[in-house]
């Protein structure tokens, strides 16, 4: 979340069991880029750009707060 909230790009479930997600903070887009690829599997990928609001980190962060407490 915190490399999130500072404008860089992240990759989450690199184990190359499980499809890849990717936010992408990229001068080609004035928004982030959210990819999903299956590279294990199909090798399908689909990106979209994405405009989010301001705050969206923070609210975020108050879901996963609210998961951790399950």
């Amino acid at each position: 979340m915190d490399s999130l909230a500072a404008g860089h790009s992240i990759c989450w479930m690199t184990d190359l069991r499980n499809p890849e997600i990717n936010i992408e903070f990229n001068t080609q887009f004035s928004v982030p880029l959210i990819t999903v690829e299956d590279v294990c599997g199909s090798h399908t990928a689909m990106a979209v750009p994405v405009n989010l609001p301001d705050g969206w980190v923070d609210e975020q962060r108050g879901y996963l707060e609210r998961v951790r407490q399950l």
